[in-house]
């Protein structure tokens, strides 16, 4: 699995799975490592993973598989056309990678689309 560390990490996952144009939600699935301490759940942000899959036409009908680990925040919208248009990926100052199914990551676009924030990013195509 490919891991997003720097900027060169960035630009090859965007060329691999072409910035994920005309790519479909498959499946998204949450994980986290509540612990129950007698009055409710508590979680554990660290442990949490966010996985994705998207079949991605403009490639041959390929599978992108995206895992986040240690979700700090995220939002999976239903495309309003059933598809992506474009994705960013940016690594913030405090090293958490954000991801965007929009053509930038600024906070002020997020609202309106599907982004993830988390610790570590991984991708594969399937």
């Amino acid at each position: 699995m490919n891991i997003i560390q720097t900027q060169t990490d960035i630009l090859r996952f965007l060329e691999q799975v072409n910035s994920l144009h005309d790519g479909y939600l498959l499946s998204a699935q949450f994980e986290n490592s509540g612990i129950s301490r007698g009055n409710g759940l508590t979680l554990d942000p660290s442990k949490t993973v966010l996985r994705l899959c998207y079949l991605v036409t403009s490639i041959h009908d390929a599978i992108a598989e995206i895992t986040f680990e240690g979700v700090r925040e995220w939002q999976i919208r239903e495309p309003q056309w059933n598809e992506i248009l474009d994705s960013a990926v940016s690594i913030l100052d405090d090293g958490f990678v954000v991801w965007t199914d929009d053509e930038s990551t600024d906070p002020e676009i997020r609202s309106g689309c599907s982004y993830v924030i988390a610790r570590t990013m991984k991708w594969k195509i399937l």
